[in-house]
């Protein structure tokens, strides 16, 4: 236990993405940029999960373009 470090947490986003990912058969599969969304949501049986946090205007309007 000499190794051992008190570390502190980093702090929680304060707005932005959180995580973007695609899942299938109840897995994750990959963490995917937002900007391949689209396509991925559009493959048989996988399904993209966004998660967002305070986004602004111009992160919804990417997620929307997907």
């Amino acid at each position: 236990m000499e190794n051992v470090r008190n570390l502190t947490p980093a702090p929680p986003p304060t707005s932005g993405i959180i995580a973007s990912s695609v899942y299938t058969a109840g897995r994750r599969i990959a963490d995917i940029p937002i900007e391949e969304a689209g396509d991925w949501a559009k493959k048989p049986d996988h399904v993209v999960w966004i998660g967002l946090l305070e986004p602004d205007r111009n992160l919804l309007l990417r997620v929307q373009a997907q």
